[in-house]
């Protein structure tokens, strides 16, 4: 019997600071509706800085720039899973607040390779 891998979303999110309402609105409700899909959190992380090369006098040169934004794996049983979330009423109750709690979020379906 073959064992079905997990499928990860990976969310990529710049919280908008002037929207914290919104934003405690959406993360209060969000987890509910995510485990009803069969979310697992896997791993979540605040991203303070990001590195970026820079071509100066033929060297590359590795600086930091200052972000903020949040970053999170979430393992689901399947595609259709994530796809069927999205497609929810209850999630789509929280779009709105979504779109004001973030200024700019990204979703990504991935899974490991064999």
């Amino acid at each position: 019997m073959e064992i079905p891998l997990p499928v990860f979303l990976l969310i990529e999110a710049v919280p908008d600071p002037e929207q914290t309402e919104a934003l405690n609105r959406y993360l209060a409700k969000v987890p509910t509706v995510f485990q009803t899909y069969g979310a697992v959190t896997v791993a979540s992380y605040d991203i303070a800085s990001q590195l970026r090369s820079a071509k100066m006098n033929n060297s590359a040169q590795v600086q930091g720039e200052p972000v903020s934004r949040g970053i999170a794996v979430i393992s689901f049983p399947d595609r259709e899973s994530i796809l069927a979330l999205f497609n929810a009423p209850a999630y789509q109750a929280l779009v709105p607040d979504r779109d004001l709690a973030f200024k700019q979020v990204a979703f990504y379906i991935g899974s490991e390779p064999l």
